[in-house]
């Protein structure tokens, strides 16, 4: 066992490139993300080192070397703020990326020089372009959430807010959109502002697969939309059901080679393609 009984470890997280667990431990048992402490464990070394108070470890860089925290701090009006932090996993050192305002929703770019997040109350997604620290910051979004990088870095895909007319089950509706990074511009690719989650094609960034709500925010229809010829495929005859499922564990996913969607209908497991020839 890695920590003292009675403490309650809340999140856990391999590195990429190297046989190493970060985890986040709750050293007050309030349940809140201020109380947590980062800790990064060498397995063959059989030690763990304190990396970050009061935060929760997110996603490593692509190459292993930095840890993005999601930071939770009470500010001088004992308010509670959010950030990003970003931590050397080797010789420990943070500095703060964004100081308050940064939600949990991130990603990192495949080559590990961008940031995409989102903000909150302020709905927003920005761009942090990094090089050996914030070397610009750039916002490239309003009313929008859970942004995410293709895989060659030249796409940021990510759900609009109020694009569409909301249906009368739902507080907002959601649009699947696509930024163009070297061109500034981004198209609308759903518009019934009932999207609810999308993965790129873990091979070929022209290609996204996403889910839209049918009868109930319960269930929903997969999709798989080209962009290089804007075209949708209807991959999911049947609805999906949503239910006790999360953005991070959705009933669908890609292979790992990009060329198959192995996904959940009415309890049974179905798989397309081969996409991406």
């Amino acid at each position: 066992m890695l920590i003292e009984k009675g403490y309650d470890v809340n999140s856990i997280l391999w590195s990429p490139t190297e046989l190493k667990l970060v985890y986040t431990v709750d050293k007050v048992g309030y349940g809140r993300t201020s109380d947590n402490v980062v800790y990064l464990y060498d397995p063959l070394l059989g030690v763990s080192k304190e990396v970050y108070k009061g935060g929760d470890a997110l996603y490593f860089s692509p190459n292993g070397r930095f840890l993005l925290i999601h930071s939770c701090y009470k500010d001088e009006k004992n308010e509670t703020r959010w950030g990003l932090v970003l931590a050397d996993v080797q010789t420990l050192k943070t500095s703060v990326l964004v100081e308050k305002d940064a939600s949990g929703a991130a990603d990192w770019s495949p080559d590990g020089k961008k940031i995409a997040y989102h903000t909150y109350p302020g709905f927003e997604i920005w761009l942090l372009y990094l090089d050996g620290g914030i070397k610009k910051k750039e916002k490239i979004a309003s009313n929008g959430d859970w942004p995410s990088f293709s895989p060659d870095g030249e796409y940021v895909a990510f759900l609009g807010y109020g694009l569409s007319k909301p249906r009368l089950d739902l507080e907002v509706s959601q649009d699947l959109c696509v930024m163009d990074l070297k061109t500034g511009t981004w198209k609308q690719v759903t518009f019934d502002g009932v999207c609810c989650d999308f993965r790129f094609n873990p091979k070929v960034s022209h290609l996204i697969a996403y889910v839209s709500l049918t009868t109930s925010v319960e269930k929903g229809k997969l999709f798989l939309y080209k962009l290089n010829k804007v075209e949708k495929v209807v991959i999911s005859e049947k609805e999906l059901s949503l239910f006790n499922t999360s953005y991070f564990s959705p009933p669908w996913s890609w292979s790992p080679d990009g060329r198959y969607i192995a996904y959940i209908q009415e309890g049974e497991l179905w798989i397309a393609g081969p996409f991406n020839k």
